[in-house]
């Protein structure tokens, strides 16, 4: 990878990490697909001009959409309502053994065996994290948060696997068609959004400001650009620098308590990623003996 992208990939984790902390305190005032819509508005409005250069189909965009779109921020923020961020963050890095096994069927990169028992041991990391916190998170929130990360990893291999756009004209495009499903999911399944606008204080505005400005317009345009030049099994690991981010944030800023028993899940789960992205040596062959 060169170095311009190596920086940009270890900066987009960063910039997610301090998102997600500034998401929290968003979704407990405004409703959590309200919080994604502004999302998709924002980075629609910023990157509006390259729509114009489009070339995918468009229901190949809005199957990419859904999934990374309403699919994976509903659920998602629906799950950070009950979570702590820092425990939330960790689950979340389930994303990385998934989207590296759903590239093999999809983009044809077959897994190595080491990827599988680290995939394996990724998620034993998960379970630990679900047992040990001192109060043991709601299982249902964590499955959400679980199920939302599904839903990103698979959306991120089609967007590899499909477009054949520029990255900020692929972000513009999946904002364009997440925003309407967004707000119907919202209209159908989440109530009080008039009243959530109508009473919001500068807190939960500079939140969700926060949230949509650094975790998802400035992060996602660097990632979809990314993305179109990149491996999924070269990039995707990256997201592995969220965890220290996100928690260091939560800790400090949210007043999260992070007990070392959930310190230790957190730790085997970034064992087994790194056991999915480990790549043995290559030992050159040695020169031929002249004759």
């Amino acid at each position: 990878m060169p170095p311009r992208d190596l920086l940009l990939a270890s900066l987009v984790p960063l910039l997610w990490g301090a998102g997600f902390v500034l998401a929290k305190p968003a979704v407990g005032h405004f409703s959590p697909l309200l919080v994604a819509c502004f999302s998709y508005a924002g980075m629609a409005l910023l990157l509006a001009p390259k729509l114009r250069r489009r070339q995918m189909p468009w229901w190949r965009t809005l199957v990419i959409a859904a999934l990374v779109g309403p699919l994976h921020a509903g659920l998602l923020y629906r799950g950070l309502e009950e979570l702590p961020a820092s425990v939330a963050v960790l689950l979340l890095q389930a994303q990385v053994p998934v989207g590296l096994l759903l590239a093999w069927p999809l983009l044809g990169e077959k897994p190595r065996p080491l990827a599988l028992l680290g995939t394996v041991v990724a998620f034993a990391g998960i379970l630990v994290i679900l047992g040990t916190p001192a109060e043991l998170p709601p299982l249902g929130p964590a499955l959400l948060v679980l199920v939302s990360t599904a839903c990103w990893a698979a959306g991120q291999v089609l967007a590899r696997a499909w477009n054949r756009d520029s990255g900020p004209a692929l972000g513009a495009g999946i904002a364009l068609y997440a925003l309407p499903l967004g707000l119907a999911a919202s209209l159908f399944l989440e109530d009080g959004q008039g009243a959530a606008l109508a009473g919001a204080g500068a807190p939960a505005w500079l939140s969700l400001a926060g949230c949509v400005g650094v975790g998802y317009v400035l992060a996602y345009a660097l990632w979809y650009s990314l993305l179109t030049r990149q491996r999924i099994d070269r990039l995707i690991p990256f997201t592995l620098l969220m965890p220290p981010v996100s928690v260091a944030l939560g800790v400090l800023l949210l007043d999260e308590v992070f007990d070392w028993t959930a310190l230790a899940g957190g730790l085997v789960v970034v064992a087994g990623v790194a056991l999915v992205v480990l790549r043995p040596a290559v030992v050159a062959a040695p020169a031929a003996a002249a004759s």
